[in-house]
């Protein structure tokens, strides 16, 4: 109880484990304390208690978390971890296919997935991350324009060529 991990109403018994413990009467009674000391009656500031306990369990989570980060030395580990997470958040935001559908016809998945592949390969994701959302419409459009002339191509090759491409 003394610990700095202890968070009162965050052990519980779990009706899974409830029949292995019911004939352990000291942990029943921690429970019943624990759930006793979680109760929405107002703590001294008037906040209700359960309010105050679940603002110290994330102030200790963060403190923990800090501290185990430092103890182990993982602090550079941690924040590239963090980082690729935003960066990978901040791709998905902006470089997504309904953003590339409202800018090149929300209809044709087709060409969505094409211009998405294209600008995979030519321009790369981490490149497409750092983009300016203007920036990346640009491309996305000018990949859009050069995969229809593309296509444009094709059609007519295999008109001249009876529907048969390549010429036989």
């Amino acid at each position: 109880m003394s610990s700095r991990f202890y968070v009162p109403g965050q052990v519980s018994d779990k009706a899974s484990r409830a029949k292995s413990r019911a004939n352990r009467s000291m942990y029943q009674a921690f429970l019943q304390w624990g759930e006793a000391r979680v109760s929405p009656a107002a703590g001294d500031d008037g906040q209700p208690q359960e309010k105050q306990e679940t603002e110290d369990k994330e102030a200790i989570r963060e403190s923990v978390r800090k501290e185990a980060i430092e103890f182990f030395g993982k602090r550079q580990e941690h924040d590239a971890l963090v980082q690729a997470n935003e960066r990978r958040v901040r791709l998905k935001a902006i470089w997504n296919g309904r953003k590339v559908g409202e800018w090149v016809g929300a209809g044709n998945y087709r060409m969505i997935g094409r211009v998405m592949a294209v600008m995979r390969r030519t321009i790369g994701e981490e490149k497409i991350g750092q983009m300016t959302e203007d920036e990346l419409r640009q491309h996305v459009l000018q990949a859009s324009d050069a995969i229809e002339l593309q296509l444009a191509e094709e059609r007519q090759t295999r008109e001249e060529c009876g529907g048969d491409v390549d010429g036989t």
